[in-house]
């Protein structure tokens, strides 16, 4: 099994939690993401299939459909199939970001 030192597991997920769009639960998420990394993911990978899932045509309009960030780790959602491609309709990258602002504002 792969040993994640704690401090490179935190400072790492700092870098998930900043991008990842929904802020609930870090505790439990800092959790899942030492795990996730214990089991043999990287950073890197967890990080880039965020950055794709975000681009997708697969993230949700609603932010109350986007998991909690606990559960996108533990269902290890990085290893899924993201569209890199946007459907025409689709929400856009900057929709994305202002629906963000938005519900940060809240």
């Amino acid at each position: 099994m792969n040993v994640v030192p704690i401090r490179q597991a935190e400072s790492t997920f700092a870098d998930f939690w900043k991008a990842y769009p929904r802020k609930v639960a870090k505790k439990a998420a800092l959790k899942a993401w030492t795990r996730a990394l214990r089991e043999g993911a990287t950073p890197e990978a967890i990080l880039d299939a965020l950055a794709r899932w975000r681009r997708s045509g697969q993230f949700p309009t609603d932010m109350q459909y986007v998991p909690h960030p606990t559960t996108w780790l533990n269902q290890g959602r990085w290893e899924d199939e993201y569209d890199e491609a946007l459907p025409s309709g689709r929400v856009t990258a900057a929709d994305i970001e202002a629906r963000m602002q938005k519900h940060e504002t809240r």
